[in-house]
């Protein structure tokens, strides 16, 4: 009688300790994230963008050329510290690097398939050279893993936050020199239905409802590890291709603080250039945040001399810009040097606005935006709204009335 309950002793213990070394948590496939509670943290993936621009051809091996107007910030993980609910874990939209721009730049995609089920397509392009990589496959979150489901992207693991999406991969293998699709992507826009990180954020600037709901794009800029410049900008009601508003925010991640640096104008530039200088942003950045569009196009133009064969580009003292050029990056209106704008009715009255090249020397290119007003045949004026002058070498734009 004591054998037999001795052996039930032992059965019993043996049977415990079978259920605990089987019980624990099951062994997740190698394309999955188990999300966890995130802490903010930024991690530099190699390689990473450089400050200068990476030219690679065919018939060579990538080197650097010195550009004072290209800047790039590092390709970044980050995981925030605010954890989503699980219904809200997949944020469609599109997402952007930070400081996107024509050389560099970084796009993902994701778009709702059915229930639990996405696509993402990741695209990113890199340099003189043009390198580009992708990532482009279905994926499903079933509360707990996010599942790749094309077997080429087996190693590569992908997370959010409510407004980032982070794609990471051990070394190298979906893009060329300095274009790995990877690192953590900002939420710029998410359609027709705004997030909820973006619907906090247009409450607090008091965006107006007509340009919300995919009317306005927000572009993230890295000030330090846990502030971020946010670029808002908002498309007209008529032409949906023309921005008509911009503003600038400053996000600190951590505490999900939004604080309104203010609107992009000329008028206000100054105060605004006070504020991130005092955060301490740095010139090309400011500059960046300013006027995008400048920016942005002088790289366009940059770009195309290098494609042509121009290797002047990234050397301010041979790289010149010709007026038509120069002209370009103020208006966006390529081979020309001047634009009419006839608002006058049928009478005549009314305004005719015009932006032309005034005058150039070897170093700059000074152009004239006004206006010619006839309110009454006896009464016709012309009145200015802004003279600008532009770096033949450098591209900057500046202001000769607001930018003192």
């Amino acid at each position: 009688m004591k054998r037999i309950f001795i052996l039930i002793i032992l059965a019993l213990v043996i049977g415990c300790d079978n259920q605990n070394s089987t019980g624990g948590e099951e062994e997740q496939p190698s394309n999955t994230i188990v999300p966890k509670e995130r802490v903010e943290t930024v991690e530099t993936p190699k390689p990473s963008p450089t400050v200068t621009p990476t030219i690679q051809t065919e018939t060579s091996t990538p080197s650097t050329l010195p550009s004072p107007t290209v800047s790039v910030q590092p390709t970044e993980v980050i995981n925030s510290n605010k954890t989503l609910p699980d219904v809200d874990k997949v944020i469609t939209g599109t997402y952007i690097y930070p400081w996107s721009n024509p050389l560099n730049s970084g796009t993902a995609e994701v778009t709702k398939i059915s229930t639990n089920k996405y696509h993402l397509n990741v695209s990113v392009v890199h340099g003189f050279g043009h390198n580009i990589g992708e990532i482009d496959s279905d994926f499903t979150y079933d509360g707990k893993n996010f599942v790749l489901l094309n077997d080429q992207y087996k190693i590569v693991t992908i997370s959010f936050t409510d407004y980032t999406l982070t794609i990471d991969y051990p070394g190298e293998g979906f893009g060329g020199a300095g274009a790995e699709p990877k690192g953590t992507f900002y939420l710029k826009n998410s359609g027709v239905d705004d997030a909820p990180f973006l619907r906090t954020l247009y409450e607090k600037l008091k965006l107006r409802d007509q340009y919300r709901h995919g009317f306005t794009d927000v572009l993230t800029y890295n000030i330090n590890k846990t502030q971020k410049v946010l670029l808002v900008r908002s498309k007209g009601s008529i032409n949906r291709t023309q921005i008509v508003a911009e503003s600038l925010v400053l996000y600190d991640t951590s505490n999900q603080i939004f604080d309104v640096l203010g609107e992009v104008n000329s008028h206000k530039s100054q105060e605004i250039l006070k504020k991130l200088e005092s955060l301490k942003a740095s010139p090309e950045l400011i500059y960046q945040l300013l006027h995008k569009d400048y920016a942005d196009r002088f790289i366009e133009l940059e770009m195309k001399r290098f494609d042509n064969g121009d290797r002047t580009v990234g050397e301010p003292d041979k790289f010149k810009l010709t007026d038509a050029e120069a002209f370009y990056i103020v208006t966006g209106i390529e081979g020309a040097t001047s634009t009419s704008n006839n608002k006058r009715n049928s009478d005549n009255i009314g305004s005719i606005f015009k932006t032309e090249v005034d005058h150039s020397d070897n170093k700059t290119v000074t152009i004239h935006i006004y206006e010619i007003v006839r309110n009454d045949k006896d009464d016709e004026h012309t009145a200015t709204a802004d003279w600008l002058e532009l770096d033949r070498s450098t591209g900057e734009v500046s202001s000769m009335i607001f930018d003192k």
